[in-house]
């Protein structure tokens, strides 16, 4: 016998009457419950039709929703009246809320059963090279989503607290560079930039960029991640290689001499973790922004270089320096 998927109907009757009763406690819910999330379909329609009504600027109450849904027997084919007024016996709109928690943890736990399956089916596929199924498996998980328990909004006032709080410190605001004037322009690296830098070739675009990973890798707070449309894996590891002894690349190109491979060696602690063997950058992005053992406030850091070339080689140096 197959088990029933997980939900929770008396949750959903109970969110659609709080929301119907009280226009405050359905804005507590409305900037992260999706309609998706019930599980009985015409909760589904009914979630909606609320979320449509305010939308058109209307009230979302029983009212409005009797009239949106009268035309075209919508109404009826939802439970009619008995059933709109079904819902706002026994409700208690200060626990939308919960009601609200609840119906997203079934959708969840329901999403996962479909993603399980999915998966189930790669195992048993003969036609997909290892990493290929991984990948498929990856994407299928990163398509479940959680709200964050916030709606992302912030007030100016406490905005402005905040900035004026690391101004008076001295402090970088952003992630620092190790680059003083570089900082001072920008404020450090920030949540939602996008840098590009900019030159013609052999200018040291790639040299900065390595430079930056190493930086703030070195500080132990932030993880680097390097995506190079330009140069292999191996060569990105002689760069690195060669700037933590100030040698010359060029001089590594062709024969080298026994001289220049001797300084080049990379003394014991410097790059404790190199990523060689990576299929597929989308999922070890995605293993790589996983938490680990780091502080509350660490970010992954991406950075990212274009170039006309095709092969993408990324590589991790997790945490540079001794």
């Amino acid at each position: 016998m197959t088990p029933e998927l997980p939900q929770n109907i008396e949750a959903e009757r109970a969110l659609l009457g709080a929301a119907l009763i009280s226009q405050d406690a359905f804005l507590r819910v409305l900037p992260w419950m999706h309609a998706a999330w019930f599980y009985q379909e015409r909760h589904r329609d009914l979630y909606q039709a609320l979320l449509d009504i305010r939308a058109a600027g209307g009230t979302p109450d029983v009212k409005a929703l009797m009239i949106a849904l009268t035309g075209g027997g919508t109404l009826d084919k939802l439970g009619g009246v008995s059933y709109l007024a079904g819902l706002l016996e026994g409700v208690m709109p200060w626990q939308i809320e919960d009601y609200g928690r609840e119906i997203e943890r079934c959708a969840v736990l329901r999403a996962l059963v479909g993603a399980g399956t999915k998966i189930t089916q790669l195992g048993y596929s003969h036609d997909l090279a290892a990493d290929e199924a991984l990948g498929s498996a990856h994407q299928q998980l990163a398509k479940i989503t959680v709200r964050s328990g916030t709606t992302g909004l912030i007030t100016f006032d406490t905005l402005a607290d905040r900035q004026y709080e690391w101004l008076n410190a001295g402090v970088v605001p952003g992630i620092c560079t190790g680059f003083r004037d570089l900082d001072d322009i920008t404020g450090g690296l920030h949540n939602g930039d996008l840098i590009l830098v900019a030159a013609r070739p052999s200018m040291g675009k790639t040299a900065l960029l390595l430079n930056l990973a190493d930086r703030i890798a070195r500080g132990g707070e932030y993880d680097c991640l390097i995506f190079s449309l330009e140069m292999g894996r191996g060569d990105i590891a002689i760069r690195m290689a060669c700037g933590e002894v100030h040698l010359d690349s060029n001089l590594l190109r062709g024969r080298p001499d026994q001289a220049a491979l001797e300084k080049a060696r990379i003394p014991a602690g410097p790059v404790n973790e190199l990523h060689e063997t990576i299929a597929d950058p989308q999922v070890v992005a995605r293993q790589l922004l996983q938490p680990h053992d780091a502080p509350d406030h660490s970010t992954p850091l991406p950075l990212a270089e274009v170039s006309s070339r095709s092969s993408a080689s990324p590589i991790c140096p997790r945490t540079l320096g001794a």
